[in-house]
Order: structure tokens, then C-alpha cells, then sequence
């Protein structure tokens, strides 16, 4: 994720003075049936008994027996032929049906799984993160409707479920296991479930309206709600859309902590997907996954929509009426943490291809009327992607998409494997058009890189994220702060060290100090999600104070080294969760003056030196630097407003008062803005005198 920074507060300032049941052939038992003679089967040469009686068809294969081959097929269609994974991590088997009027939807989920762990597990457990109050409010977003397993009294027939007499919160599913899964051991299940998307209104009055609905955003904290799962614009943005098997640890056993809102929401482990999705004539769709055309698996027509049980929450009627067929597409998506899908019928698309080690399709989607930002979006999306796969290693999937929604929440951008949404207030096409005498500001070298910052920051999350993984609740900075760096060392390779630090300025420490300038607390970088109050300080200490750590370690080891460093990193922790210990641990082993990396580590990740290490905020001396990025000239009156330490005193009170703190002038400096007061107020009666 990549929170628009709190600049942009003062960029909106400056312009406005001058943002299953079982598929076909399963069942929930996954156990494989094989007829004997005896039985009424054929024997071993394919001859059939003389007195067996009636042929007796075979019965169809089942859903545990179909994985190999369906594995096979995933990977070989979605990932790079020098790709290893283990087989035995789980494998989706998704059909979903949405309806777009009402934006409902059901769906079907075979599910694969092994006991990868040292114990027993007495049950499943699954999260339904649309009914997290964070992602929808008050609505109840995700329902499990059946479910089947070796646990039901009758498995293959899916038992309904009565979420009334539930103590489990509705945030995640449980599913008793009958006896517990043995350290080894697979299972399948079969769960039905069905889904209403948060419908969002447009943002207003167009880009201005989204721009500074994102700034409010900002202002206020962040409202958490970021609108992944939602429906806006024309856009459907679905993620985490589905119930979504939970890790399990050694120690903790499930992860069945609820996110706070501040940071991203979910770690998954890695999986295999196979994933049908029914939706109207149209739409164009955008997924983690790759297309699979005239997939021999997907449902005929005759049954091109999940079955629904009477009263379990299915699909309107329309959906499976025989003159109303949803259009069909199924896709691939291996060694994947999660299946994210963005449609709409006003996508356009540009594209390129690019890889070291394999052919990868990248493509960047928008909205008609956006081609200039289209571009733009590409340009920094291959150029990243080119420089990532030299300095870390190179990309296992064989597509990367970066597809503009209506992020909310002041975010610009999110990053899932394969796939990056970024923000809308980012495409600024209209604005550009409608204002001209703001043109320059719009078409500023400042603006351009800040789009291709954020963009490179969600693209190198495909390394410190979708293949690395960690634990971005506990530990977010991991991949957050190296997703920043990372951007850093994008512009130095492609624009040089003059552009670099121009992003370390505006992207790393800006953030740092702004949220200091405003009151805010330093903290050590290592801190968990929910430490935050919120998403300007979260963006404050992970990822910019955290981006400056890592900074710090590149300065005292050397590039080269430093990226041996992470090129081990990536390569040693491939598709596994990597640990802060295990990322220190591999930079320090980089290079002889590793002792240097355990001790800035201990002072960045556990300390709190950041004014120190950092520096603070001196408005005098960085008002006039970013005056002349945005290409803004300003009449004197402003830019002496502007300049005056009173004036952003007042400023700080007005964030208090924004930000709902008890004491208006907590961390206000009254006297500068008596003086400023007193200043104006004199050169008001003078003027008037005059």
C-alpha cells in the first residue's frame, strides 16, 4: 500500500492560491473411489465379469484426485517455467457469480489443503474480511452458506449454516473438523457462500472532488475504508471477496486477530487458484490471475452459474435464467496470497511486455479520457520492473496489471500479487484540460514523479509482498519501508542521484517531519499496525522513517552490497514469510561491515532518533523548493503568508481541531501567531491609511 503523503495538503494549498456444493466430479470427502470387479467395476485388463450383470458407470473423479492436474494446468498458464513451488500448499477452486445491478454475488469453493504444520488441527478457519467494520461499516458483507468437509454427517451434501446461533464473530468462519488433521495429513472442503459489495457514490464534482476528498482523508486521520471492495465510478474492485483460509502458526495457532484499520488488513500464505468468475456483457476483467481462453474446465452453458440452495442467500433468478447467460471467464493464478478482480466496461488498456528470465505481459488500465496518465503509468510501471528484476532477482508471474480504481481513504495505491490498483485522484487528465492556467502545476515535473513514485513503490511490493511475504500487521515496515527504498533506487538507476534525492526529500523525510511539524510522536519503526493512531503517522514512521533506515544501511555497506543483499533475501525467502530478524540478518551477512547493519537496526527498528536522524521540518527553507517543483509563482502577499512561522502555527491548530484533540493549542506555539496577527493587522491599517 502507498499512502499519498501528506504534501499533498500543501500541493491542494498552493494550486487553489494561483486525488459446492462441489464442482463437476467432487466431493468434500476428497477420497478417491475405485471401483473393483466385485463391485461392478472393470477388471484390471478392462473386462467386465460375465455374471457382474449391468454395466455400472464409474463414478466421477473427485476434487483431491482432480488437484495434480488442475495444479499443473495453474501454474504452466500463470507462472514462469523456472518457478518451484511446493505442491503441497492449498489449491482454490473458485466459481463466483455477480450480478452488477445489485452487486450480489454467490459462489462455490473447493479447497485443497495439508496440515503443514508440527500439530493437529481441530478445525478451519477462514476469514470473510468484507464484513471487517474497516472494509464495509456496519454491513455484513460475506456469508458462508454450506459448507462440506469430512466433518459433516453427510459429506458431499453441504450442510446449511445458521449464523444466529454463532459465537463466532462474523468476521471469520470456523469449520470443526469431525477428527483432527494430522501433522501431514489433506483434507478437502466445499463451502457455498454469497456476497453484497459496498456500493460507493462517485466521488464529487470529478477529479477535484476525489482530490480533495482524499486530502480530507488525510486531514482526518483516514478513514480506514479504502474502498477495496466496493463499486464506484463504473469500477468494481473486489479483494478479499471470498472466504480466505487463515495461516496457522507453530506458536499462535490461527491468525484470528482482527485488523484495526490503520495498514494493510491481511498476510496469507501462498496458494494455487483456479478461478471462474460469471459476470454481464461488457465488462472488461482485471485479475491476479491470467486468462485462461476455452478453458476445458469451465462450466458449460447449461450450467454457467453456481447452483443456490432455496434461502441460503444466492443469486437473484435473473442470474441463471436460460435468456440471461452471464459472460464466462476463468483464470489462473499460482503460487498467488490472494485472487483480486477489477471490472468495469470503461477500461482501456495499454500494454508492453518486458522480463529477464521469461516473457511477462505488464498493462496499465483506466478509464476513457485518462491516456495521458495511461502512459505515464506504464512508462514507470516497465521502467520499475526492469530495474527490480536487476537489482533483486526476477519475476516469477507471467502478467503484472496496474489498474486505476477509486481508492479511498487518502491512499494511492494498493499492490496484490499480480496485480496493483492505484488511486483515481492520481490521473489528473481532466484536471489538466479543465484548468488550464493550473496546467503547469498538473503537468509539473513534481506531479509526474509522484505518480511514478507510487506506482514503482506497488510495483516493487510484488517482490516485498506477493513473493516475499510478511506479517504486515505485526511487522509492516518490512515490506512497506523496502517497497519505498526500493522506488528510491528505481529513480537513482533510472534518472540518476539528483532525482533520487529529490524522492528521498519529498517521499521519505517529508512525511517523517510533516507528522512531527503537526505534533506527532517519533516511534520506533518496528511497531505493529494497530500502534498508530493514524494513517499519517503510520506513513510517517514505516514508511518513511523506515525508508531512511534502509537508506541508512545502503550508505554504510555500499549499493553493491546492499543489493546482494536483498537479491539473497528475495531468492532464499521465495513465496515464504520472511521475518524483520531474517532481513537484518541477510543485509548484515552482505557484507564485511555487517556489524554496522545490526547496530543501525537497533537504532532505527527499536529506537526513537528520528528528529536526530531525520531532521525536522524548516517551512523557510523547503517552502521555496517545492514552489519550484510544482512550477507555481505565487504574488508576494501569498508567498510572504505562506512563509511566516504564525500562519502554520494556525495550521497546527486547525489540524487539532480537525482531528477532534481535546486541547485546540496542543503542541501550538499562541505567541507566533499573535505575532503574525499583529503583523497583518498592522499592515491592514497602514494599507487603509494609505
Amino acid at each position: 500500500m502507498r499512502a499519498f503523503g501528506q504534501w499533498l495538503v500543501l500541493v491542494l494549498l498552493i494550486a487553489l492560491s494561483a486525488c459446492r456444493e462441489n464442482g463437476p466430479g467432487a466431493d468434500a470427502s476428497g477420497g478417491k473411489a475405485t471401483p473393483s470387479p466385485a463391485d461392478g467395476g472393470t477388471s484390471p485388463s478392462g473386462a467386465r465379469p460375465a455374471d457382474s450383470g449391468p454395466a455400472v458407470s464409474p463414478p466421477p473423479p473427485t476434487f483431491a484426485s482432480q488437484v495434480p492436474d488442475l495444479r499443473k494446468q495453474v501454474r504452466e498458464a500463470s507462472l514462469q517455467s523456472w518457478v518451484k513451488v511446493d505442491d503441497d500448499i492449498p489449491f482454490y477452486r473458485i466459481e463466483a457469480a455477480f450480478d452488477p445491478d445489485f452487486l450480489t454475488y454467490h459462489g462455490r469453493m473447493d479447497l485443497w489443503v495439508k496440515n503443514r504444520s508440527m500439530k493437529p488441527w481441530d478445525k478451519l478457519v477462514f476469514h470473510l474480511y468484507p464484513n471487517f467494520p474497516a472494509i464495509s461499516g456496519d454491513l455484513k458483507s460475506l456469508k458462508v452458506t454450506s459448507a462440506a468437509s469430512p466433518a459433516t454427517p453427510r459429506p458431499g451434501s453441504g450442510q446449511a449454516i445458521d449464523h444466529r446461533t454463532s459465537t463466532i464473530p462474523p468476521t471469520r468462519f470456523e469449520l470443526p473438523l469431525a477428527e483432527p488433521l494430522a501433522p501431514g495429513a489433506e483434507t478437502t472442503v466445499t463451502l457455498e457462500f454469497s456476497g453484497l459489495v459496498k456500493r460507493f457514490p462517485a466521488p464529487a464534482e470529478g477529479p477535484v472532488g476525489e482530490l480533495w476528498s482524499s486530502v480530507s482523508d488525510l486531514l482526518s486521520g483516514g478513514s480506514g475504508d479504502w474502498g477495496l471492495f466496493s463499486y464506484s465510478s463504473g469500477i468494481l474492485s473486489l479483494s478479499l471477496w471470498y472466504p480466505v483460509l487463515a495461516v496457522y502458526d507453530e506458536q499462535e495457532g490461527w491468525d484470528i486477530a482482527e485488523p484495526s484499520g490503520i495498514g494493510d488488513f491481511a498476510y496469507f500464505d501462498v496458494a494455487d487458484h483456479l478461478v471462474t468468475v460469471h459476470l454481464g456483457d461488457g465488462f472488461e476483467l482485471v485479475t491476479s490471475g491470467t486468462l485462461i481462453p476455452n478453458d476445458p474446465n469451465a462450466p458449460s452453458e447449461s450450467d454457467s452459474a453456481p447452483t443456490s440452495r432455496a434461502g441460503s442467500g444466492g443469486a437473484p433468478a435473473a442470474l441463471t435464467s436460460p435468456d440471461r447467460l452471464p459472460a464466462t471467464w476463468t483464470f489462473a493464478a499460482g503460487a498467488s496470497r490472494e485472487f483480486t478482480v477489477t471490472a468495469s466496461k470503461a477500461f482501456e488498456t495499454s500494454t508492453a511486455t518486458a522480463g529477464s528470465k521469461g516473457t511477462v505481459r505488464i498493462r496499465s488500465v483506466a478509464l476513457a479520457g485518462e491516456a495521458t496518465t495511461r502512459q505515464l503509468v506504464l512508462d514507470a510501471a516497465v521502467d520499475s520492473f526492469n530495474a527490480y528484476e536487476a537489482l533483486f532477482g526476477p519475476y516469477p508471474y507471467t502478467e503484472l496489471d496496474v489498474v486505476r480504481t477509486d481508492l479511498r481513504g487518502g491512499v494511492g495505491g494498493v499492490e496484490f500479487p499480480g496485480l496493483v490498483t492505484i488511486a483515481g485522484m492520481l490521473y489528473m487528465d481532466e484536471l489538466s484540460e479543465s484548468f488550464a492556467d493550473m496546467r503547469r502545476t498538473f503537468e509539473s515535473r513534481f506531479m509526474k514523479e509522484a505518480v511514478a513514485f507510487v506506482v514503482s513503490h506497488e510495483v516493487a511490493h510484488q517482490w516485498w509482498n506477493a513473493v516475499v511475504g510478511s506479517h504486515c500487521r505485526n511487522h509492516p515496515f518490512v515490506d512497506e519501508a523496502l517497497a519505498n527504498y526500493s522506488s528510491v533506487l528505481f529513480f537513482e538507476r533510472r534518472y540518476g542521484a539528483e532525482a533520487a534525492q529529490r524522492q528521498i526529500l519529498f517521499e521519505l523525510e517529508l512525511p517523517y517531519q510533516l507528522h512531527r511539524f503537526f505534533g506527532g510522536a517519533d516511534m520506533p519503526v518496528d511497531q505493529p499496525s494497530d500502534a498508530f493512531l493514524d494513517l499519517v503517522g503510520y506513513s510517517a514512521i514505516v514508511y518513511g522513517k523506515g525508508g531512511m533506515f534502509l537508506k541508512a544501511v545502503r550508505d554504510a555497506i555500499g549499493l553493491e552490497a546492499f543489493s546482494a543483499g536483498l537479491s539473497s533475501y528475495y531468492e532464499k525467502n521465495l513465496f515464504r514469510i520472511a521475518t524483520p530478524e531474517i532481513l537484518v540478518t541477510t543485509l548484515e551477512s552482505s557484507s564485511p561491515r555487517g556489524a554496522q547493519v545490526r547496530e543501525l537496526s537497533l537504532r532505527w527498528l527499536a529506537g526513537s532518533h528520528g528528529d536526530e536522524d531525520v531532521g525536522r521540518l524548516d517551512v523557510g527553507e523547503f517552502l521555496p523548493v517545492l514552489l519550484k517543483e510544482l512550477d507555481v509563482e505565487l504574488d508576494g502577499w501569498v508567498l510572504q503568508t505562506l512563509s511566516e512561522p504564525g500562519f502554520w502555527e494556525l495550521i497546527k491548530m486547525a489540524d487539532n481541531l480537525v482531528t477532534g484533540k481535546g486541547d485546540p493549542f496542543e503542541g501550538v506555539d499562541s505567541d507566533k501567531i499573535l505575532s503574525w496577527a499583529e503583523g497583518v493587522a498592522k499592515k491592514l491599517i497602514f494599507d487603509m491609511l494609505l
